[in-house]
């Protein structure tokens, strides 16, 4: 009787319907998809609790993971929270690189990317990015850090490339310096008002027409700044 149970148990390990879990690495596709959930978790959980409040225990038992796999990834909580602020910031790079290599007038091209510029600030998900920089920047010196150098400051050289296209000023230390002064100007120009406004949570505009209106307004004035900087002693 015992041989006959040993025999039918082992007709049933080797059946088909028999589980085989193996170890080792996740499989290309699995590993992609436990970073998207990695990310978004982690997205979530900082822009609602805030940087301090998050904790990657929480994220790692939300995700259905283990913390040692979070950090084998992301060394540090900070360095979890950068990946978000460039995951976050992918969109705007990608519409900076677009507009360099644009084919139109470098004034038109000029025009379209401070609107998605402006577009993309006021999108809630990135003023609670920036509402963690600014509050816990003491926490995260590193990501604050990544921020105006990986980011800010390719999206910036893209803006002088296009205003010296515009401009057509000789390429001497004096122009350049004019022209990355205006890159730095003009977007705290159409800005500050409207993201001032969102950050203390008052309604800055009704809808996305008003907001078009605004940003038009704001350009025209930009566009009679640029034709009068651009004056023949300006070249000199």
């Amino acid at each position: 009787m015992l041989a006959q149970c040993k025999e039918q148990k082992g007709k049933q390990l080797s059946g088909k319907n028999v589980v085989r879990v193996t170890g080792g690495r996740p499989s290309p596709d699995a590993g992609e998809e436990l970073d998207r959930k990695i990310m978004d978790v982690a997205t979530q959980a900082f822009l609602t609790d805030g940087y301090a409040a998050t904790s990657v225990d929480t994220i790692a038992k939300t995700v259905g993971c283990s913390k040692p796999t979070i950090y084998r990834r992301y060394p540090s909580k900070e360095d979890l929270f950068k990946a978000v602020m460039h995951n976050r910031c992918r969109r705007l790079f990608e519409v900076a690189q677009e507009a360099e290599f644009s084919s139109r007038e470098p004034m038109v091209a000029l025009k379209e990317l401070f609107e998605q510029f402006q577009d993309f600030c006021l999108e809630q998900e990135t003023l609670e990015t920036y509402r963690i920089l600014v509050t816990d920047a003491r926490r995260v010196p590193a990501a604050a850090n990544s921020l105006s150098t990986e980011i800010m400051q390719p999206f910036f050289e893209r803006i002088e490339m296009l205003l010296a296209r515009t401009l057509q000023w000789p390429d001497t230390p004096q122009n350049r310096k004019r022209i990355q002064v205006l890159s730095r100007y003009i977007p705290g120009f159409v800005l500050q008002w409207p993201m001032h406004r969102a950050l203390v949570g008052v309604e800055t505009f009704n809808d996305v027409e008003e907001r078009h209106r605004h940003f038009q307004i704001c350009w025209e004035m930009i566009e009679k700044m640029i034709q009068q900087v651009d004056a023949p002693n300006a070249r000199r």
